[in-house]
């Protein structure tokens, strides 16, 4: 095999993945339509779990979702503590994925290995592939 057939076996893997990708979203976006029609009608009919002959069982509960960002820190730590009394079980620090991964690229590109970092941060590196225009191909 030269490095065009392999070129050409990597595009249509790459290429399946791809619809692959599109049919998921496209499988989704119905699941999604399909569950908020049945949610819709549960709520309307006042029902709250359905039994099946097949022993499944589908019932609804609550999800709760909201913003947590750099945005809004200030305020929500200044309504934790007027709920609370105290933020500190709330706040936590984290370090930042992205500037850390910065950080360990531009030391690789000095000349680090993965040797040269906590072995807690299971730092790798890996070649991978880089195609130009792959959208745009014919």
């Amino acid at each position: 095999m030269n490095v065009n057939d392999l070129i050409d076996e990597y595009y249509d893997a790459r290429e399946a993945y791809d619809n692959a990708k599109k049919l998921a979203t496209e499988l989704d976006r119905r699941r999604r339509a399909a569950e908020n029609k049945l949610i819709d009608h549960m709520l309307d009919e006042g029902t709250t779990g359905v039994k099946r002959d097949d022993g499944t069982s589908v019932g609804l509960r609550q999800s709760v979702s909201l913003s947590c960002n750099k945005e809004n820190y200030e305020d929500l730590r200044e309504w934790l503590i007027e709920a609370t009394g105290d933020d500190s079980d709330f706040v936590e620090e984290v370090v930042s994925r992205v500037a850390l991964t910065e950080l360990v690229k531009a030391r690789i590109a000095e000349g680090a290995d993965e040797s040269d970092f906590p072995e807690a941060m299971r730092v790798s590196t890996r070649p991978i592939i880089s195609v130009q225009g792959w959208k745009n191909r014919s």
